[in-house]
């Protein structure tokens, strides 16, 4: 598979994820934080408070995997889309490693589960780069 097929399926990837658990947050809390938990390991005490929240988070997930859409597209031409998917992985790295701790311990994540899924999230980050580059030099 050549870096631009192999990047326009990652991209489809991250916008069918981005935008779905962007639905949920945004209209069910309730189904958001049963596939955090699924999905993340996370135990979630639900509140009014972080209902809202998640109704922000859900519309800059949702925007963030139209973006994806749109490079997903046309990679070679909206590359800087993917530098800014590459970017937020990267930015989501360093915040689950600098407060890994607080993370495992507010939402008692095992810690085998939250270094795995940080590694599936570091995976992406080199998928999305790989093509990226080689996107670059073509």
């Amino acid at each position: 598979m050549n870096a631009e097929r192999a990047g326009k399926v990652l991209l489809w990837a991250v916008f069918a994820y981005h935008v779905g658990y962007g639905i949920l947050l945004l209209f069910s809390g309730e189904w958001s934080i049963r596939f955090a938990e699924a999905v993340m390991g996370w135990h979630i005490q639900g509140s009014p408070e972080l209902g809202i929240l998640g109704e922000i988070l859900g519309c800059y997930a949702i925007a963030f995997g139209l973006m994806a859409a749109i490079a997903a597209r046309d990679p070679v031409r909206y590359r800087p889309l993917v530098s800014v998917a590459v970017v937020l992985v990267a930015l989501r790295l360093i915040q689950r490693v600098a407060f890994s701790d607080k993370v495992m311990r507010v939402f008692e994540v095992e810690p085998t589960r939250f270094w795995l899924d940080s590694a599936f999230v570091l995976v992406i980050g080199v998928l999305l780069l790989r093509p990226r580059l080689k996107l670059r030099r073509e």
